[in-house]
C-alpha cells in the first residue's frame, strides 16, 4: 500500500528535476528568451504595480470628482488618466447616462 501512495506521489508531485527537464534541453535561442523573460520579471511586476497604484489613485480622483457632481468637461480635465484616452466625447456622453441610470457611484452625484 505504502509503495502506491508513493508512486502516486511520485506522479503527482514530481521532484524539480522533473518539472524544470524540459528546459534543460531549450536550444540556446530560447534559453535566452526564458532568461530574459524571468530576469525581467521582478522590475515588470513592480512597474505593474505601480501602475496599478496610480490608476486606483485617479479613479479615487474621477469619483470624488463625479460625486461632487462635476460637470464631464471638468472632470475629465481634472483627471490625467482620462484626459489621456482620447474618447472625451463618449465620456462627456457616458457620464450622464450613468447618473440617470443610477450605476454605481453615479447614483450618488450631485447634479450641477
Amino acid at each position: 500500500m505504502a509503495r502506491k501512495i508513493d508512486r502516486w506521489l511520485a506522479d503527482v508531485f514530481p521532484g524539480e528535476t522533473e518539472v524544470y527537464s524540459e528546459y534543460r534541453s531549450l536550444p540556446p535561442r530560447e534559453l535566452a528568451i526564458v532568461s530574459a523573460a524571468v530576469l525581467a520579471l521582478p522590475q515588470n511586476t513592480q512597474f505593474g504595480y505601480g501602475w496599478a497604484s496610480s490608476y486606483a489613485e485617479d479613479m479615487d480622483a474621477m469619483e470624488a470628482d463625479v460625486r461632487a457632481g462635476l460637470p464631464a468637461n471638468e472632470v475629465i480635465r481634472r483627471n490625467r488618466y482620462l484626459s489621456q484616452l482620447d474618447r472625451d466625447e463618449q465620456i462627456r456622453i457616458g457620464i450622464p447616462l450613468l447618473q440617470n441610470a443610477g450605476i454605481s457611484y453615479f447614483r450618488a452625484a450631485v447634479p450641477r
